[in-house]
C-alpha cells in the first residue's frame, strides 16, 4: 500500500497533465468530470452513496477517505489529473467547478 504522501507527490510530479483532457484516449464520455466519476466506480466498486462529499465556493471534495485514496496507481492519478481532480491541501480528490 502506498502513502498519501507519495500519492501528493505523484499529483504534484504529474500537475502539467491538469486538464489536459484531450489527452485521454478514448474517454468514455466526453465530460471530463464524468470520466473521473466513471474512473473512480470502477476503482472502489464496492463504495455506497454520493461521490461527492462536500462543496465549498470553488469546488467540491469527493468522498474518498486518505486510505482509499492510496491505492490508486499512478495511472490512474494521470487520468484523474487530465479530468480536473487533484489531491488539496486537506487530502481530498478535488475538483473545482463553474
Amino acid at each position: 500500500m502506498t502513502d498519501i504522501d507519495e500519492i501528493e507527490k505523484l499529483f504534484e510530479k504529474y500537475d502539467d497533465e491538469y486538464l489536459k483532457f484531450e489527452r485521454i484516449e478514448n474517454p468514455p464520455s466526453n465530460h471530463p468530470d464524468l470520466c473521473a466519476f466513471l474512473l473512480l466506480d470502477k476503482l472502489f466498486p464496492a463504495k455506497q452513496g454520493k461521490i461527492i462529499s462536500s462543496n465549498d465556493n470553488y469546488g467540491i471534495c469527493l468522498s474518498f477517505s486518505p486510505e482509499e485514496i492510496t491505492t490508486i496507481s499512478e495511472e490512474d492519478v494521470v487520468y484523474l489529473n487530465r479530468c480536473g481532480v487533484f489531491l488539496n491541501s486537506e487530502q481530498c480528490l478535488y475538483c473545482f467547478v463553474g
